[in-house]
């Protein structure tokens, strides 16, 4: 028998016909990249793209739909995004769902419950560790629809030489993958949130406005970051605008 050698030409058409299968188009959505205004503009249009972490857990839990139902007397709330996992679904523990839930939404709100640890406390077998992988898996589907799109910034433009030196590289990913409004200071996120919650309270069916969160950023830049702030500001002779204008 003789080996059969398969030309170059073959191998290149059967590379082409697997690499057609490659979705472009969802890495290009994933992977949008814009401007700091740009970013401003759609905050305009959809501001719960600055939705704290707890809102957004919240949301997405929301976001497949609650249903009541009764049991030996009582009214409990059932959350599909639990009992409709395709994976691990959960039944018969909506009670504690229940409470997990309202901690969630408590913190959304910034009610305190934000400050606390959450301790699953339960018997061998009484679904902790799956409700914590069903929370896993529903973020990292939920962040690649258009409802659960979030942004965080990269640097660039740095000054990498001469005496105008920043960083040993032009530009730098944020290495806690923060919201690009943190590169506000507190005094203009104030009013610049005030201005989204008003939008967001427009956009809110009148039905649905009783008990809606008002969006939150607390916290500051990482240390990396504020150091490149305060350096390009100086440089800029304090105008923001600018700078983020030019290196975000």
């Amino acid at each position: 028998m003789t080996e059969q050698v398969q030309s170059p030409e073959s191998m290149d058409s059967k590379l082409t016909k697997y690499a057609n299968l490659y979705d472009r188009e969802q890495f290009q959505t994933l992977n949008e990249v814009m401007t700091y205004g740009e970013y401003i503009e759609q905050l305009h249009e959809k501001p719960k793209l600055c939705r704290n972490s707890f809102q957004f857990m919240l949301d997405m839990i929301l976001s497949k739909g609650v249903e009541t139902f009764e049991r030996y007397r009582k009214t409990y709330k059932r959350y599909k995004f639990f009992t409709e996992d395709p994976v691990s679904p959960i039944f018969g523990i909506e009670e504690s769902i229940d409470e997990l839930v309202n901690f969630i939404r408590g913190a959304a709100g910034g009610y305190g419950t934000e400050r606390r640890v959450l301790l699953l406390h339960g018997p061998v077998g009484s679904s902790k560790s799956t409700i914590c992988r069903v929370l896993k898996r529903g973020l990292e589907e939920y962040s690649q629809t258009d409802e659960g799109a979030w942004y965080t910034y990269r640097w660039k433009n740095l000054p990498t030489e001469g005496k105008d030196f920043i960083y040993t590289n032009a530009t730098d990913e944020c290495p806690m993958h923060q919201d690009p409004l943190k590169l506000m200071p507190r005094a203009m996120r104030t009013k610049v949130l005030k201005n989204l919650n008003g939008i967001l309270l427009e956009q809110t069916p009148e039905e649905e406005r009783k008990g809606m969160y008002e969006l939150i950023s607390e916290g500051d830049l990482n240390p990396r970051s504020r150091l490149f702030m305060r350096i390009l500001l100086e440089q800029n002779n304090g105008d923001w605008g600018k700078v983020v204008n030019e290196h975000i």
